[in-house]
């Protein structure tokens, strides 16, 4: 007897694929009833009709993953709520949007180099999330969980596949476009998303396609993020066109299989031998959704992302509530004042640690976590100044602030930056005056450790009422 049931849903491009997961005792799983659907039309009345859908019933459903991107990030923590927070900042350099136009999740990879922790993180543009749950509830369904179909794919790995090598590949090959996720001791190294068919022409598999995965499996061998597959694994309908299935199995000496649904959880999920299992693998991945406990990949936003059956319990939701709301009516007023002193504390704080990043740091445009990011440059300032300090004792950073002072100008003229790169001295600062910045580039230009110095830029700020400027000079090297 099965204890609940999780309904994973693949809003493929051509098709719609059900599945049913009946979870039992322990973590015995079973494949109830599958759909294979030819439009969204048919979903309803199959949830309906045929699943008895109820409300306490979770719903996971996947969308192609074409618009998904997705990046390596290596971070020192890995308490997912951390995690979540960071990631928007450091992918913002690598994606064509701000982090407030984005949706994140990751999955962990279980690899950890130089004591940080490594993770799959990925970005969808909010628009296509919301874009997805709009159409959703033109079908009359409230997700539970909504992620894309690649971080389904790479799921599978991590719940273990029967008779997988140390490296293996796995590949979802669809009417428009193909999910590749490549995988090392079991865990997801690298996943990506090729927008292109595998039907070619006379129903052969497409050229452009094979290239496109051949090139990737040596990119990332390349790189070092994983080793060439021994083994690849295929779900999709290519499985059932024998020409192209011939031609996919003889390209590369790797062997090539079909997936299994009877091969995941190693071997632990029943399956009828009726079902097309390589058609489902999508759906269960995403009905598997949560029974692992790793990642945080739910893209689902709204109010509440889990519902029980509140319609089979409304008597006893009712008087629950009631028996809250009288306990809680003592305390509200009390409870709303304190959160209250406590949100102005919270915002006078961040206001305060806004204004103080900036005060430091003007030349960053853009603030998302001042303490972090505050944190990254004091730590790049320490490496540039050990960098100088290594530089030939000749011209160290002390001996060139001694020959650059002025001592006769220490009250008109004050050095606010050196930047020491090869023989290149990048000057800046302030002084009272335009002639006292002329004096200064001949009381330098003099100097038996400098060959030249030029003033690039000198403008008087308004606010100070000082001259900013800033020179450059060549160091002499022998």
């Amino acid at each position: 007897m099965w204890r609940r049931r999780i309904i994973g849903i693949e809003m493929g491009s051509s098709s719609v694929k059900v599945v049913e997961l009946l979870l039992g005792a322990g973590r015995r799983k079973t494949i109830g009833r599958t759909a294979l659907l030819q439009g969204t039309g048919e979903l309803g009345e199959f949830l309906k009709g045929e699943l008895k859908l109820k409300p306490s019933d979770p719903i996971h459903v996947g969308f192609p993953s074409e618009k998904v991107a997705v990046h390596p990030v290596s971070l020192p923590f890995e308490k997912p709520s951390r995690v979540l927070q960071t990631l928007p900042y450091e992918l913002e350099g690598d994606l064509p949007f701000s982090p407030e136009e984005m949706v994140v999740g990751y999955i962990p990879t279980g690899v950890k180099w130089d004591g940080q922790n490594q993770f799959l993180a990925f970005a969808v543009p909010v628009e296509a999330v919301e874009e997805n749950l709009r159409g959703l509830k033109a079908l009359g369904l409230d997700p539970r969980v909504l992620e894309p179909e690649l971080v389904a794919l790479a799921r599978l790995a991590g719940e273990g596949i029967s008779g997988a090598p140390p490296s293996f590949a796995l590949l979802d090959m669809g009417s428009s476009k193909t999910n590749l996720v490549l995988c090392r001791d079991g865990s997801p190294v690298y996943m990506r998303c090729i927008p292109s068919q595998w039907e070619g022409e006379g129903e052969s598999i497409s050229p452009e396609l094979t290239r496109e995965i051949e090139r990737t499996f040596r990119s990332v061998t390349f790189r070092g993020e994983a080793s060439w597959p021994r083994a690849i694994y295929v779900c999709g309908g290519i499985v059932e066109n024998e020409k192209a299935w011939t031609i996919l199995k003889g390209l590369w000496d790797t062997p090539v299989e079909p997936m299994r649904i009877s091969m995941m959880a190693g071997g632990r999920i029943c399956i009828s031998a009726e079902i097309p299992q390589y058609r489902f693998c999508i759906a269960l991945g995403l009905a598997l959704h949560g029974t692992d406990g790793k990642g945080v990949s739910n893209l689902r936003t709204g109010i509440f992302e889990y519902r029980p059956g509140l319609g089979a319990m409304k008597k006893k939701v009712a008087l629950g509530t009631a028996s809250i709301l009288l306990g809680l009516a003592t305390g509200l007023a009390w409870l709303e004042a304190e959160v209250d002193v406590r949100q102005r504390k919270l915002d006078a704080l961040q206001k305060e640690t806004r204004a103080i990043f900036r005060k430091a740091f003007p030349e960053v445009t853009q603030i998302v976590d001042p303490v972090l990011q505050m944190q990254r440059l004091l730590e790049e300032k320490k490496a540039r100044h050990l960098t100088l300090l290594a530089q030939d004792p000749k011209t160290t950073v002390i001996e060139l602030l001694r020959e650059l002072s002025v001592k006769e100008q220490a009250r008109t003229l004050r050095i606010t930056e050196l930047d020491l790169t090869g023989d290149s001295i990048n000057i800046r600062g302030e002084a009272t005056s335009y002639d006292v910045i002329e004096k200064a580039k001949n009381h330098w230009s003099a100097s038996s450790m400098i060959e030249s110095v030029e003033v690039k830029n000198a403008k008087k700020n308004p606010k100070s009422n000082l001259w900013d400027f800033q020179c450059t000079a060549k160091r002499k090297t022998s």
